[in-house]
């Protein structure tokens, strides 16, 4: 017989289990001084069981993050409503493609104002936010039957009616000090075949007028000329909505025939909704891309 008695099964099964507490709780004192946090072992299937540490993303994120923070964008603008009308057709076409992925490129969808003053303000802002990599301007032509690819912005600002605060100029220039004319940097006959190749009626035009379009036009190609960013301003028909609104003003008597049958001329929005996305798909493939020399690389 033993000196001191074998315990029974509740007395064993107690010191058992107030040994074990004292043990961890020896472990959780060390694990403070240390300041460790203790890993908790969770069992087989537990979703939580392998996952990252919290506080830390995971890999998964942080590619994701990677591949964000690179992507780069392509800025398209559009204007506001104008001339009694409550909607702009390349307003409606830019909220469309607003945050829209081509070619790896995020698209950045942007309204001006259709106001001279704040206007040319409001344009550098975009570009130094959005940083793009090119940028296609769209603007409302009453009239113009097709999609109108302009070729250059010139430096006059001559309205024929006022903006939107009620400013007319009259023999003006865009910029003080700036050339006479730029041309836009878009490869506009690829776009041109592009969009005619895609059922979408479109032609070049020389100029941009003298009203807002060019001035957006002349701003935008001032400002990225340097960086060598390709630019350029399309003219969208009126939407049909907007045509059929004028025929039954004219219809009503409270608007006078038009002078020409085209002066009516209108397009589905989402016939100049695949137009843009054309536009911007062709200007981005056919842009430029950085040399290996320019880019410190060797061969």
């Amino acid at each position: 017989m033993s000196e001191f008695p074998e315990p029974d099964a509740d007395e064993g099964g107690a010191a058992d289990g107030a040994h074990d507490r004292a043990g961890r709780d020896r472990r959780a004192r060390r694990a403070r001084a240390h300041g460790r946090r203790r890993r908790v072992r969770r069992p087989d299937g537990d979703p939580r069981r392998g996952s990252a540490p919290r506080g830390r993303p995971c890999p998964d994120a942080l590619d994701a993050l990677s591949q964000t923070s690179t992507r780069r964008v392509a800025l398209l603008t559009g204007f506001e409503p104008y001339g009694g009308f409550d909607r702009n057709s390349s307003a409606e076409v830019v909220k469309q493609l607003d945050g829209a992925e081509i070619d790896g490129h995020r698209v950045a969808g942007r309204i001006l104002p259709v106001t001279f003053g704040p206007l040319r303000r409001r344009i550098r802002d975009l570009l130094q936010e959005t940083d793009p990599v090119a940028v296609v301007s769209l603007g409302l032509c009453p009239g113009e039957p097709v999609i109108r690819l302009e070729r250059v912005a010139t430096n006059i600002a001559d309205f024929a009616i006022p903006d939107n605060e009620g400013t007319r100029l009259a023999d003006d220039v865009v910029a003080p000090g700036g050339p006479a004319a730029l041309e836009a940097t878009l490869p506009l006959r690829v776009i041109e075949q592009a969009l005619l190749r895609a059922g979408i009626p479109a032609r070049l035009s020389t100029t941009a007028g003298t009203f807002l379009c060019n001035a957006t036009m002349y701003t935008v190609l001032q400002a990225e000329r340097a960086a060598g960013v390709p630019s350029g301003f399309v003219h969208l028909p009126y939407l049909a909505e907007q045509a059929a609104r004028l025929c039954e003003e004219v219809r009503a008597g409270r608007s006078a025939e038009p002078s020409a049958p085209h002066a009516l001329a209108s397009m589905s929005l989402g016939t100049m909704v695949d137009a843009a996305r054309i536009i911007l798909e062709v200007s981005l493939e056919e842009r430029p891309r950085p040399s290996a020399s320019s880019s410190g690389t060797t061969e």
